[in-house]
């Protein structure tokens, strides 16, 4: 009978020996794996779950913060399954796990209504990155006064014609995008800079592109196609930064002598 079988597999249940067995060596036989999410459902997991939901990975800083929290929860003895679509976050409520830890880059309020459904079933959330209208612990990272902090250096070194490389955008400094959305964090932290030092930023100063390498051989193109051409740029993605720097030396620009460049990630590339 089922009910036999499942007390079986389970170790759970007053049967014998022989038929404890018997049922799991016909099991092994057959391929049978016990189906992790129902065992949760029904009470019978052995790990406590939390889990990772990332609306962007990439490979940079996003996938590290990600991977390092999903090592650091298996390292206290929890599953930390990775989801990355909203879709999966529905399913996700369903296995019941103790709690969420969601980064909350390019996301919508239809993430925001899933994760309000799961804390009113008793879930906890935790969220990360950049801030969300959810009552729940966050863990903020200060883009504004990273960017602020980069430029008011290039400042300090002396120059005055500094210009800005985003991915892209469309928005101009004076049309900042959505609060969710880090790059709005970015233009607030470059523009407060400059105005603290009476500097202005030309509308075409504002360098956008696609990310990574790709995104450096664009900024070059754009650079070099300026008619006035900042003496420093502050560049949010070190992939970008260094093809920039390849791309320009190749077409004679010195550096830092003809252009300076700070970066923000510190990856190891």
């Amino acid at each position: 009978h089922k009910s036999t079988v499942s007390l079986a597999l389970s170790g759970k249940g007053n049967l014998s020996h022989a038929t404890r067995a018997r049922i799991r060596d016909k099991a092994r036989e057959m391929g049978f794996e016990a189906n992790p999410i129902a065992q949760r459902l029904a009470g019978r997991s052995t790990r406590p779950v939390v889990c990772l939901f990332v609306g962007l990975l990439d490979m940079g800083l996003a996938t590290d913060k990600a991977l390092r929290l999903q090592r650091a929860l298996g390292a206290e003895g929890y599953d930390a399954p990775l989801y990355t679509d909203l879709r999966q976050l529905r399913d996700v409520r369903r296995l019941r796990p103790q709690g969420i830890i969601c980064a909350t880059q390019f996301t919508d309020e239809s993430l925001y209504s899933e994760l309000r459904y799961f804390q009113n079933s008793g879930g906890v959330v935790v969220c990360y990155d950049t801030p969300v209208p959810l009552e729940c612990d966050q863990v903020l990272f200060d883009r504004e006064h990273n960017s602020y902090e980069a430029v008011s250096y290039l400042i300090q070194q002396g120059h005055r014609k500094i210009a800005l490389g985003l991915p892209h955008l469309s928005i101009s400094p004076d049309t900042p995008t959505e609060p969710s959305d880090p790059r709005t964090h970015r233009m607030r932290g470059f523009l407060r800079a400059l105005e603290e030092h009476n500097l202005d930023l030309p509308t075409d100063w504002l360098g956008q592109s696609p990310p990574y390498e790709q995104g450096g051989s664009v900024l070059a193109d754009w650079f070099l196609g300026l008619k006035e051409r900042p003496t420093a740029m502050a560049i949010v993605n070190d992939y970008v930064a260094l093809a920039l720097m390849s791309e320009l030396s190749r077409a004679g620009i010195s550096l830092p002598d003809d252009l300076s460049i700070i970066g923000h990630d510190n990856q190891p590339i």
